[in-house]
């Protein structure tokens, strides 16, 4: 009672203050009121409601009497809504366009509406409130979704799951029947739709239509693809659509209510006002721009926000006449009740205004989990203060539904569970779809009033303003349509191939793409045969398959190549006239995703030797190589070999294999995994400093599904290390900790398994650690796996580079395993094949050259292969390597028969190292100049009574540029760098005293 009188006297006070400046207070808005009287000498953003408007109830029972189609009934709301408004809107645009009180170009119209949206002073506002053609102005506020409470811990897939508030709602009992929502559309007004998650990429409208027909959003350019097509700006509204229609269709994962229905977006959750949200309602009657089409035009609309702007005593608004014509036009709006409970009358608006029984349709929140269904304690409640000329108009909400700890689709292939009224809602939405697809001629107003009148009643007995009519049942209302006379059609079809999913490698090699499919029948006929068409750009492919497969019964088949160009394509797929029929459901067969055909350097395999031929009943020699870019990163592979492309059975693992002996022509198949560097190697690339700051790392990202093994960082200080791996939004996906005792250099052991996407690495603790304030220059990658991109907080680009260096990554050959073929020719023996190699081991730093000399008898022709690259066919030769690395060396050698044999042995290749220790002279009378030098570095010493003497140039590798001993007691020593490049190096002067190390900058 308290709030009615408060109400009341606000309501005075500021009639009061606008009466004084003779403002007709029944048509403004109390919202309005307030923010006119907090700033008179303001702007403000209004909708103008016309009063001359289509007279809606006439209009449904004309086309009742005519008994119109879905297309007609359509087509005759746009017609009429339109001609009302090219009739009436003349005389205030008039004014709006010529006022001084407008602020120009923010004037909109509506036709749906029938109503302006402008920037006006009070002024202005004064006089259109006394214009006789206008009936409401009322003020734009920003529309704001529903908040949920998310519910942890977070759920994952579920293969064949059926979610709990499906089967209260009874949505099995119809599925069994056949009706799924198949041929039917729903849009959610939200933050948005991730149209690529597995449990609603397939429902996605898009593959049918064009782009701009299945999104709604004012600004497009702030849109991150670049184009018109959903996406999510949260979460909420991907969460919502799950609920729909979610099905991931690869695993049988139901989390949707109408499983084969189709979707389309609108962003209205993503700051605007009521303008653009009375905007996409006006485009969802007609998204093509076609009035005369109605497969463009939803079936249900489903609503989860609110509009500040309005108040419970706002029985009429803007979006009163916007509701009138959607229910005209057939389609089904429908809207949560509200999270604001549980108080009465905390209905959140516009949900309070109650044209009639089922509009506005708002739905409760209970939980779908218990057989009791209770309510939740924050579902909003009624009655809605706008009387009606029926008492059970003003009962709120209208129904219940599951909205306790739902599980649904989150965007990035995520899943999640929420709880609000906002879960309830497409509950709601989603049994519309199932029944509209059994009875496909009624119009939306019918579906909802199905629904209301077969509900399980809860709480009260009757209907009552807590859970209204009570819980959902679509097969009550099902039931409910039939026993009215209505007809259902049939559900199944004879003829019915679906696209179950299309897998696509993460890209394509050697710019040929070639998908493979999973396609379902979803007839009732055995299938025979269907085709498959697939498009990239402008290269086309199509498949004729025949063969027998049973209702309900899926199969996989790989396409034929097609040869595109290299780069980001779109590739778009159906599978189309099962059994050489035309497909009874067109609207399950197509799908369009992105592929990269990508023009990277290949793993190349192959027969050592003159040929990839060898004689019957010998063996080959078959070798891999590493591609240019990555041997130039420093990296390795290991390969296994295998008897197939897929699976098969394991034949033997190394660089270099030596197969049985052959029979006859033979394919082996090599699985690559590359082991790379990347990063710097140390933090000698700049300048440094140890580091006492903590959450703070590296960002990068990856493109393909990766392992980081190791990661290598140096400290001062004993004591342990926290590494924390974190995803886009922050949260800690990955930790290691790293204890020890020991100083100076630590590599650190992670084996992180990680997927597509972007992340940070951080220091979560411990000890400080070094890192670089400049010298970095990002990024740092590995072309189409991953890159470091910078740091955490932005310094990268200042060239600063935090904690974490020389990382080793290794991945799967991403083009699959490499075919080597190997031809058989006649029977013959080949020589018994031996070599040795001078060493072992060797040091670059020696510039020592391997001899290579073979004691095979009975060749006459030789083929080395000295492992990084490089041949000779000498019977004996020798060799000098320039790169650090582990080498298999192979001799294949041919004897005057033309049979080869083969023998391969291991080189070690090193490049000498030193402890790099912090520079930091321990010498007091030793001077190291001049620094930065160009072309002569200077040593001077006055150390009486030392001996052995080593100066040792190297770089922050290791390698070593220059090094020479010395035996005097004192005096200057040159060393000539004239000839090495530009960079960081250190000098390292070694002597019985101790050692002690100096940085030197090369210009």
């Amino acid at each position: 009672m308290r709030l009615f009188y408060t109400t009341i006297l606000t309501l005075l006070f500021f009639q009061q203050i606008l009466l004084s400046q003779n403002f007709h207070p029944e048509k403004v808005s109390l919202k309005l009121m307030e923010a006119m009287a907090a700033s008179p000498n303001a702007h403000h953003s209004i909708n103008i409601v016309l009063a001359d408007r289509v007279d809606f109830e006439a209009l449904d029972a004309d086309l009742g009497t005519q008994g119109v189609n879905a297309g007609q009934r359509s087509a005759a709301v746009i017609h009429a809504l339109k001609e009302k408004a090219a009739q009436t809107q003349g005389r205030v645009l008039n004014i709006l366009q010529n006022s001084n009180g407008v602020i120009p170009g923010s004037i909109k119209s509506s036709w749906i509406a029938n109503a302006f949206f402008a920037e006006a002073n009070n002024q202005l506002i004064a006089e259109l409130s006394h214009h006789p053609e206008i009936e409401w102005i009322g003020l734009n506020g920003i529309i704001q979704y529903e908040q949920v409470e998310e519910v942890l811990p977070p759920p994952f897939l579920v293969p064949d799951g059926t979610e709990p508030g499906l089967r209260a709602i009874k949505a099995p009992a119809l599925w069994a029947m056949g009706y799924t929502g198949y041929g039917q559309l729903t849009m959610t007004s939200d933050t948005g739709v991730d149209p690529t998650h597995p449990a609603l990429d397939n429902q996605y409208y898009g593959h049918y239509v064009p782009a701009e027909q299945t999104w709604y959003e004012v600004d497009g350019s702030l849109n991150p693809t670049g184009n018109y097509k959903p996406y999510d700006g949260g979460e909420h509204g991907t969460h919502v659509t799950g609920t729909t229609l979610g099905l991931d269709r690869l695993t049988n994962d139901t989390i949707g209510v109408a499983f084969n229905a189709n979707w389309i977006g609108a962003l209205t959750l993503g700051g605007i006002g009521t303008a653009d949200n009375i905007g996409a309602f006006e485009w969802a009657l007609d998204p093509d721009g076609d009035p005369n089409t109605a497969d463009d035009m939803p079936d249900a609309i489903n609503n989860s926000w609110h509009d500040p702007s309005l108040n419970q005593q706002d029985c009429f608004s803007v979006y009163r006449p916007v509701f009138e014509a959607l229910e005209v036009a057939g389609i089904a709006v429908v809207f949560s009740a509200g999270n604001a409970g549980p108080d009465p009358s905390t209905i959140t608006l516009p949900k309070n205004i109650n044209i009639n029984e089922v509009n506005v349709f708002c739905v409760g929140s209970v939980e779908g989990n218990s057989n009791s269904h209770p309510i939740a304690n924050s579902s909003s409640r009624g009655p809605s203060q706008c009387n009606g000329a029926d008492s059970s108009l003003v009962i709120k909400p209208e129904v219940s539904a599951p909205g306790i700890s739902v599980r649904s689709s989150y965007p990035g292939n995520n899943y999640g569970n929420s709880s609000g009224t906002s879960m309830a809602a497409p509950h709601v939405t989603g049994a519309i779809l199932l029944l509209k697809e059994a009875f496909p001629d009624l119009p939306g107003k019918d579906l909802k009033e199905a629904l209301y009148y077969s509900c399980t009643d809860l709480g009260d007995p009757g209907e009552d303003n807590t859970y209204g009519m009570g819980i959902i049942n679509v097969l009550e209302a099902f039931n409910y349509l039939v026993d009215l006379g209505h007809v259902p059609v049939p559900p199944h079809r004879a003829n019915d191939v679906m696209l179950v999913n299309v897998f696509n490698p993460p890209y394509f090699c050697d710019s040929e793409v070639n998908p493979t499919i999973l396609v379902e029948n979803a007839g009732t006929d055995t299938l025979r045969s269907f085709k498959a068409f697939y498009k990239v750009g402008a290269s086309l492919g199509n498949y004729q398959w025949n063969g027998m497969l049973p209702p309900r019964q899926r199969l996989e088949v790989t396409l034929p190549a097609i040869t595109v160009n290299a780069g980001a394509n779109e590739l778009e797929m159906s599978v189309e006239e099962p059994n050489g029929l035309p497909d009874e459901r067109p609207l399950n067969n197509r799908f369009t995703t992105s592929v990269l055909a990508s023009d990277r350097e290949n793993f190349k395999a192959s027969v050592e030797g003159p040929s990839n031929s060898v004689c019957k009943n010998t063996p080959a020699l078959l070798r891999g190589v590493l591609p240019d870019n990555l041997k130039a990163l420093g990296a390795s592979l290991a390969i296994d070999w295998y008897t197939a492309a897929v699976g098969g059975t394991l034949l033997g693992s190394g660089e270099v294999f030596t197969t049985p002996g052959l029979s006859e022509n033979t394919t082996f198949y090599a699985d690559v995994e590359y082991i790379v560097p990347i990063g710097p190697k140390n933090y000698f690339i700049g300048d440094s400093n140890e580091l006492d700051m903590l959450d703070i790392g590296l960002r990068f990202q990856v493109d393909y599904n990766m392992t980081l093994e190791k990661v290598t960082v140096f400290k001062d200080q004993t004591g342990g290390v926290i590494l924390r791996l974190l995803d886009a939004n922050g949260d800690v996906l990955k930790q290691k900790i790293a204890l020890t005792q020991t100083t100076g250099e630590l590599e650190i052991e992670l084996d992180w398994d990680i997927e597509p996407g972007t992340y940070s690495i951080i220091q979560g603790g411990g000890k400080p650690l070094y890192a670089n304030t400049d010298g970095a220059t990002y990024p740092y990658s590995i072309e189409d796996v991953m890159s470091i991109t910078g740091t955490t907080d932005g310094q990268g680009v200042n060239g600063a580079y935090y904690y974490f260096y020389n990382w080793k990554v290794s991945y799967r050959e991403p083009c699959g395993r490499k075919a080597v073929n190997v031809d058989v020719g006649p029977v013959g023996t080949g020589p018994q094949v031996e070599y040795t190699l001078s060493v072992d081991t060797v040091n670059i730093a020696d510039n020592e050259e391997v001899l290579f000399n073979s004691t095979t008898t009975n060749a006459v022709a030789w083929y080395w292969n000295f492992g990084d690259g490089n041949q000779s066919n000498d019977e004996n030769t020798s060799h000098i390597y320039q790169s650090p690395g582990n080498y298999m060396t192979s001799l294949i050698a041919v004897d005057t028969g033309g049979c080869t044999g083969a023998a391969f042995l291991p080189l070690v290749v090193k490049e000498e190292t030193i402890n790099i220790a912090k520079p930091s002279p321990i010498f007091d009378n030793v001077l190291v100049y001049p620094n930065p030098v160009k072309e002569r570095l200077s040593v001077l010493l006055d150390l009486p009574g030392y001996k052995n003497l080593t100066l040792r140039l190297t770089d922050s590798t290791g390698r070593i540029w220059s090094m020479s001993e010395h035996g005097i007691n004192n005096g200057v020593i040159d060393m000539d760098v004239n000839g090495i490049p530009p960079g960081i190096y250190f000098l390292s002067v070694e002597m019985d005293l101790g050692s002690s190390v100096w940085k030197v900058v090369k210009l």
